[in-house]
């Protein structure tokens, strides 16, 4: 066991100038996808920038993540204050997950109805948190590029979002709700940080999937001589040195070759590394659920008894960990090279959070990287971000109406 052990961590271990190397090939690819190159990193503009923290009113979010949406009414103070005054939770059933667009967005309108079906039928400023990679022109419209997460509606890539939502909206019935915001969650994560703390510039999922998003000030996008944020979509950054058991998961996925980081970073993917692991190393026995393909889930991982699974879960974790302390390190040294600035992170993720240690390797990753430095950038974890986020946007955008 010892031997076996000895040669998972070698195969997912990470050195601090592997790290190195990382960041700046990841500063290369930002550059890349910042001047419309060829680059892993899409670097797409949100057009928004950050929140003055004035903002105020009531709106109406849906936040639709990777398995669940969210619909719920959020309150803005104006003060920075902001509070979600009711909210519901529906699970998005796995065929329409995989179906045709029109089943997928009539679902969405059913539930946006049935949460609001007690209002009042008056203009009500609506935002929409779409957890995908979208090509936005404006605030409030985007085409998405491709589905991630296990996602493959029919119809939808190559569409606009924005118009495909106001469409089932209006056939549910409820042309009332305008849309004023099509925001990405880690965009809406920023604007809910941001609006409570100043100082935040950056943002970072760690959940199903990963990405982040920062303020970019050196390229003007809107041609106001205004920042606006970023959104990387560093999931599918695809310079990192990959093993066997990386290859052998990313071939048995519907977007072989994308997403590399996503699949070793993110929560969708940890637990499915470590079931190919044991399969190869020990087997089956007494584990049904390593048969099965995605059985074993990252967060079944904190539950687990065996001591040998968790040992070599261990590297696997470990390696997820550093990555993204990476990343985080590439994007705040791109804005503050010299880190004359302390930077402040939002991070919303279970596995930030949930999975023992997670949190200490990636702080102590950072300070590895940043020897003496590491005190200037603060990474703290938020959490259920998005929705609260995706109203701030509504709030700034330049069509908003009054709210209701």
């Amino acid at each position: 066991m010892k031997k076996i052990l000895k040669n998972i961590g070698r195969l997912f271990e990470l050195k601090t100038a592997d790290l190195l190397g990382i960041i700046d090939r990841f500063h290369q690819h930002m550059a890349a996808g910042l001047r419309r190159e060829k680059s892993s990193l899409k670097m797409l503009p949100a057009y928004v920038g950050l929140p003055s923290g004035t903002e105020k009113g009531r709106y109406l979010v849906c936040d639709m993540g990777g398995t669940n949406v969210r619909v719920m009414s959020v309150e803005l103070s104006g003060n920075r204050r902001a509070r979600v005054e009711s909210a519901m939770r529906c699970p998005i059933p796995l065929p329409l997950r995989r179906g045709e667009k029109e089943a997928l967005f009539s679902f969405l309108a059913r539930v946006i109805g049935d949460f609001t079906s007690a209002w009042p039928r008056i203009p009500t400023p609506f935002a929409f948190t779409f957890s995908y990679p979208m090509e936005q022109k404006s605030i409030n419209s985007g085409i998405l590029i491709r589905w991630t997460k296990g996602f493959n509606v029919r119809g939808v890539e190559g569409k606009e979002v924005g118009m495909l939502i106001s469409q089932s909206l209006k056939g549910a019935r409820l042309s009332h709700i305008h849309l004023r915001a099509l925001i990405n969650d880690t965009v809406a994560t920023l604007l809910y940080a941001s609006y409570q703390n100043p100082a935040y510039d950056m943002a970072v999922i760690l959940g199903t999937g990963t990405n982040a998003c920062y303020p970019e000030r050196k390229v003007n996008f809107q041609s106001t001589g205004r920042e606006t944020i970023i959104n990387l979509e560093w999931g599918n950054f695809s310079e990192l040195p990959a093993n066997d058991y990386d290859k052998l998961l990313d071939v048995n996925t519907p977007n072989p070759g994308e997403q590399r980081m996503e699949k070793m970073v993110s929560g969708m993917y940890l637990g499915e590394l470590v079931r190919l692991v044991l399969l190869e190393t020990q087997g089956s026995k007494g584990h049904p659920k390593l048969n099965k393909p995605y059985g074993l889930m990252a967060r079944q991982l904190v539950r687990l008894e065996a001591e040998e699974i968790k040992a070599i879960a261990h590297p696997i974790v470990v390696r997820s960990a550093r990555i993204l302390a990476a990343a985080i390190t590439a994007v705040i040294t791109w804005m503050d090279s010299d880190l004359k600035n302390i930077h402040h992170v939002a991070v919303d993720g279970s596995l930030f959070t949930g999975y023992p240690g997670y949190r200490k390797i990636v702080e102590a990753t950072v300070e590895e990287l940043l020897p003496r430095q590491g005190d200037k950038l603060i990474i703290s974890p938020v959490k259920s971000a998005s929705g609260i986020g995706a109203a701030v946007a509504c709030a700034m955008s330049d069509f908003a109406a009054k709210s209701f």
